[in-house]
């Protein structure tokens, strides 16, 4: 098995010693970013954490916030905030995306950092009601 592979299959049962040895031997970008990608899905703070620390070019963290919230990763959440890396937008999307998926501990966690946290829980909650009408949330009611 390749270190990449390795790499992927570490993030993924979140061992933390393993990732940082072979975060440390160097991959290609795209390992990175799949590693930090079930990292996240697996909420694995600590490695999201490595990872993000660690790997400086591009921006491996890209879109992860908002994955964390649809997947109800508080830990990956919030070590990814911490991080530092995302706009106010960025936050209240991810919060809407947590209140949308029922994710409380997440959405929980992403109210204090954004500044439109009544928009974005009524958002959730207009969302929330469409879908127990059978309606389609993103098609508009007026078509």
């Amino acid at each position: 098995m390749s270190d990449d592979d390795c790499l992927f299959r570490a993030a993924q049962r979140g061992d933390l010693e393993a990732v940082r040895r072979l975060l440390h031997k160097g991959a290609p970008q795209s390992v990175f970013e799949s590693a930090l990608q079930v990292a996240v899905w697996n909420d694995h703070g600590e490695i999201v954490g490595e990872i993000v620390r660690l790997v400086t070019t591009g921006s491996p963290h890209r879109g992860m916030l908002a994955s964390a919230a649809r997947h109800g990763s508080a830990s990956a959440a919030h070590v990814l905030i911490q991080c530092g890396a995302f706009s106010r937008l960025h936050i209240g999307r991810a919060l809407q995306w947590a209140a949308q998926h029922g994710q409380a501990a997440t959405t929980a966690l992403l109210v204090p950092y954004n500044v439109s946290r009544a928009a974005a829980l009524v958002s959730a909650a207009m969302y929330a009601s469409t879908l127990c009408q059978g309606l389609d949330p993103w098609q508009s009611q007026c078509e």
